[in-house]
């Protein structure tokens, strides 16, 4: 496993891949769980999870959940989209 800050790359995202059984949700959610704990308040952490498997563990660490369905009464305007409501 390769691990960097992300904070120092011009691209912040990341990727894991890896064979069914491999322990990538588990990787995900340590990583998740160590930019929680050494983030400044200013930090935002954002997981598109559509199978709700992280919900439990954002919950934990105190973070919000936010269903986004056609059924759902949240949603999310694309064009409307304000980052500086993100930091609270």
């Amino acid at each position: 496993m390769i691990m960097a800050d992300r904070k120092q790359l011009k691209n912040p995202n990341g990727l894991i891949l890896g064979t069914p059984g491999s322990g990538k949700s588990f990787s995900a959610k340590r990583e998740i769980t160590n930019v929680f704990l050494v983030a400044s308040k200013k930090d935002t952490i954002i997981i598109c999870d559509p199978e709700a498997e992280y919900a439990p563990l954002v919950n934990r660490l105190g973070g919000q959940v936010v269903k986004i369905s056609p059924t759902s009464k949240d949603y999310c305007e694309p064009y409307g989209f304000e980052p500086e409501l993100l930091r609270g």
